[in-house]
């Protein structure tokens, strides 16, 4: 406080001197003694700036040797400097003031203040504490009156310390300083690879010489955020008196990526037509299409003018077809609107309506017209038309054949195409009576995944697809032993029956299933020709139960190698399942820490991680097992003695002694097969690896394999040295097959009584899965059908015969036979569940009944070659029969209603307006089977299969 005091006083007197100096004109004599007027007055000398004088400055103030301010008359003004001029420290820092008033009076004052930070560093919470005032002498002479001329006055004012306002420490104006902190921002961009400088920012700060100042990074700028690039330890620095020394230069970064983008662009193609006739505008519909674009490129839709048949005019002005790309898709959209003109006034025309009237007669599968008529209306266009139907003509009565829906038109202005044309078709039969029951067969396996030991059903259906009553029907399934008899089936009639056989073996399994009739035709001298049985099989694949075999493997690493008496050892068991089957109820067991775990199931590939633990609490080797035992849920319980479903491993680590001498040589020993199944008689190939993973080595080491009998000697394994040896087995037969491997050694230990305390063994066991051959069975179904059941001599016949994979198992060489036509297809590979349809043509001569058997034949690419013979079923056959009957006289009008089925079915031969179906070619017609509609022939499909003769 004293000392504080000591500078108020001392700036106080020098503020006194100061003005005691200017407020004198001993000044303008050379600094005299103060000859002011007593109470202030204003000195009878002034400065004087002489008319003659070319200077019009007549004072001028120095700070730090800078000129600060001057003052400035016109020749021959006397001015007079104040009593009110004062020099220190304004209550907002260091300020230097002046204040000149001329000729005694108040008219005009000269004066001002400068900061004196502008001229010199001050620290913040620095203020001046000491400095000097010089005054310069003066040009000029004083005159009689007492008056002094000046033409110029010099003040000089020398700051020398400065002084902390708090705390009282003085440093010496040269100590005052500054550190300068620049910061330059640039952005990289990753796509050019160029780098500009985005701005940079400055700071300055008043410090003193020697201290430690450290910059503050600003990693933000317009906004942006940027990464610093400057080490840290670049921004401290020590500061010297030098101000431009003090510079620290912080560099920023960030970084940008302009590689443009893939995105999409959408074209939207809009038209529109306006109708004259009313001025309406209708929307015709809109094309989208929607391409690949890049960012930044330039995209120009093409303009498509046509629609749908139509030319339409573009709306859309050029310039608006091309858009720069950005990135967001939903922005990248171009709009073509399209624009005709119609007129659709209506105009008088007129329909035409003709009826035509057919007769068919179903003996000889004729048709004639018997006459036609026509009529004309008055219509207008675009006006809804509905024809009449007349189905009387020439006293007789038709059925109207022309779809109703074909009978309504829209009116055209070309009265050429207003026509509506009625046709009309009645039937007759001139047929003598010949009863044709024909009952078919059909028999289907219940769907499902059979097994050895299940019960199989069949259905059978049987219905009377004939035109008459079938009677005393007999049903039989030959491999059932079941049979079925119906007194009359009616046509149309069927009946559906169920056979089942229990505890079926594996394989393939066959079933064929008869039925037999009697027709009480009124034709016997045919019975001979007449077939009065047919059937029809059915195979089905029976697999053997599966044998699931899930295989785990456990593997046990402790954590390290070596321990500490007293430490913790902690050991990683992984159990995983390397078999192909789920493993039920897995126990794993920790047979030294006496841990337990249990995984209800283990996925295929899935594996488990657990830890056990245990304190080391004496020296040696510390050998620990884990065992996994497990269910593999086997659909086989009485195999179990080929599964071994347990497995385990081992690991041994060693505890130091605190006697050197006690050796704890330390081996881990891995089996590992190359790969994890095989096929039965292939060779299993074992990789055994030895490490000596402790720091002694081991001797006299013998490394045996259990199940090859293999058996290889180290004398001496190095500390971190390993070895490898091959196992092999050759002729693998089905099963699993577990390997261990077992590896003894010496120690070397100096302190013999201590092996109790070691293990010098340890062993590896791996599991690898051999399975049994594949015995491919491929079964392989034949169908065929006729277009239709009844024909006359003369017409011809299109069979159909299709083929049907219905294994699981691809069947190769694949041929079919027609036994009629002579045709054969044949099919590299059919797939499981693959089709392929055929058809063939045969063109009848004579009356009777016609049949015709398919065949098939395949191979099916087994791996058991010496099992073909008794397990497969490589040949298949079916057959249909068909009726051929010649033309004779018209049957009697009472037997037309008996068989208006037939009649139905022939009733459209010749009349142009009723579409048919036409035979395929000879061929492969799988892809174009489905467009013929064989229920429009009147449901005369007749699938008549018999047992397979091959």
């Amino acid at each position: 406080m004293a000392k504080n005091l000591k500078k108020i006083l001392s700036w106080i007197l020098a503020l006194s001197m100061c003005l005691s100096i200017f407020a004198t004109p001993a000044f303008a004599a050379g600094w005299g003694d103060d000859d002011r007027k007593p109470g202030g007055g204003w000195p009878s000398g002034g400065f004087y700036n002489p008319e003659d004088s070319d200077e019009y400055e007549w004072y001028q103030v120095y700070l730090q040797g800078n000129l600060i301010a001057s003052g400035q008359g016109e020749p021959g003004n006397i001015y007079y400097l104040g009593t009110d001029y004062k020099a220190g420290i304004s209550s907002d820092g260091p300020m230097v003031t002046w204040y000149i008033r001329p000729n005694g009076g108040n008219a005009g004052n000269f004066g001002g203040t400068v900061d004196l930070r502008n001229y010199l560093t001050v620290p913040e919470g620095y203020t001046v504490d000491e400095y000097t005032i010089e005054e310069s002498s003066v040009e000029g002479v004083n005159s009689a009156a007492g008056t002094a001329y000046f033409d110029n006055a010099i003040i000089r004012i020398t700051i020398k310390t400065l002084m902390h306002e708090e705390t009282g420490e003085e440093i010496h104006v040269s100590e005052a300083t500054s550190v300068t902190v620049n910061h330059t921002y640039q952005t990289k961009d990753l796509y050019t690879g160029e780098t500009v400088v985005d701005g940079t920012a400055s700071s300055s700060t008043a410090l003193v010489a020697g201290d430690s100042y450290t910059a503050l990074a600003v990693p933000s700028y317009n906004g942006e955020t940027y990464v610093q690039q400057t080490p840290d330890s670049a921004l401290s620095i020590t500061l010297v008196a030098d101000a431009s020394q003090n510079v620290i230069n912080i560099e920023y970064l960030r970084t940008i990526d302009t590689t443009p983008v893939a995105t999409k662009v959408t074209v939207h193609h809009i038209y529109r037509t306006l109708d004259l006739n009313g001025n309406v505008l209708t929307e015709d519909g809109t094309v989208t299409t929607t391409m690949d674009a890049t960012e930044r490129e330039t995209y120009t839709a093409l303009p498509s003018a046509a629609y749908q048949g139509n030319s339409y005019v573009l709306q859309t002005e050029e310039s608006a077809l091309s858009i720069v790309i950005v990135p967001d898709a939903s922005q990248n959209v171009i709009t073509l609107e399209y624009l005709r003109t119609i007129d659709t006034t209506p105009v008088a025309t007129s329909v035409t309506v003709i009826h035509k009237y057919y007769t068919h007669d179903a003996y000889d599968d004729s048709t004639v017209l018997d006459g036609s008529t026509n009529a004309v209306y008055d219509v207008m266009e675009r006006d809804s038309f509905t024809a009449v139907a007349v189905p009387s003509f020439g006293g007789n009565g038709y059925t109207q054949i022309t779809d109703s829906a074909k009978l309504t038109i829209t009116i055209q202005a070309d009265a050429a195409a207003n026509v509506v044309e009625i046709t009309y078709l009645r039937s007759i039969d001139t047929t003598p009576i010949d009863y044709e029951p024909m009952v078919t067969l059909v028999k289907q396996v219940q769907p499902g995944d059979y097994k050895a030991g299940d019960t199989v059903t069949w259905t059978i259906l049987v219905k009377n697809v004939g035109k008459d009553t079938a009677y005393d029907v007999v049903v039989t399934d030959e491999l059932t032993g079941d049979r079925w008899v119906i007194d009359a089936l009616a046509p149309g009639a069927e009946k559906t029956f169920t056979a089942n056989l229990e505890n079926v073996p594996a394989g393939t399994l066959k079933n064929v299933a008869v039925v037999s009739w009697d027709d009480r035709d009124e034709i016997p001298n045919d019975e001979e020709e007449e077939p009065k049985s047919g059937g029809d099989e059915e195979i089905v694949e029976i697999r053997e139960r599966i044998d699931y075999e899930p295989i785990l493997s456990v593997e046990k690493v402790a954590d390290k190698a070596v321990y500490e008496t007293g430490e913790t050892i902690t050991w990683t068991v992984t159990v995983k399942n390397i078999g192909k089957d789920v493993a039920h109820n897995v126990l794993v067991t920790d047979e030294l820490t006496g841990d337990h775990w249990v995984i209800d199931t283990l996925a295929p590939g899935e594996s488990r991680n657990f830890y056990p633990s245990l304190v080391t609490n004496q020296p040696g080797t510390v050998k620990n097992v884990v065992v996994v035992d497990w269910n593999d849920g086997d659909e086989i319980p009485d195999n179990e003695e080929n599964e071994d479903p347990t497995t385990s491993d081992e690991e041994v680590v060693a505890v130091n002694d605190p006697e050197p001498e006690n050796y704890t040589p330390l081996i881990r020993v891995t089996k590992t097969a190359d790969k994890t199944t095989y096929k039965a008689g292939e060779t299993i190939t074992w990789t055994i690896a030895l490490e000596n993973i402790s720091d002694y080595p081991a001797y006299d080491i013998t490394v045996t394999d259990e199940l090859t009998g293999d058996s290889w000697t180290v004398d001496v394994l190095a500390p971190g040295e390993s070895k490898t040896f091959t196992a092999k087995l050759e002729n693998a037969q089905p099963g699993t097959v577990k390997n261990v491997v077992v590896v003894d050694w010496n120690d070397g230990d100096e302190i013999p009584d201590n092996e109790e305390n070691e293990d010098p063994t340890t062993s590896d066991e791996e599991t690898v899965v051999v399975e049994e051959p594949v015995n491919y069975t491929p079964v392989v179904r034949i169908v065929k059908t006729a277009s239709k059941a009844n024909y006359t001599t003369g017409d011809t016949v299109t069979w159909y015969v299709s083929v049907e994979n219905i294994s699981d198992y691809p069947a190769y060489d694949v041929t079919v036979t027609d036994d009629l036509t002579g045709d054969v297809w044949k099919i590299d590979v059919l797939a499981p569940g693959e089709s392929k349809t055929f058809a063939a043509t045969t063109l009848t001569t004579a009356s009777g009944y016609l049949t015709n058997v398919a065949k098939v034949t395949w191979a099916d690419g087994d791996e058991i070659p010496d099992g073909e013979e008794p397990e497969e079923v490589k040949s298949g056959s079916d057959e249909v029969v068909v009726t051929v009957t010649d033309p004779v006289n018209p049957a009697s009008d009472d037997d037309e209603d008996e068989d208006k089925d037939d009649k139905d079915d022939n009733k459209a031969k010749d009349d142009p307006t009723v579409l048919r179906a036409t035979a395929p070619k000879t061929g492969d017609i799988s892809g174009i089977l489905a467009l013929i509609s064989l229920t429009s022939l009147g449901g005369m499909i007749l699938v008549n299969r018999k047992k397979d003769e091959a």
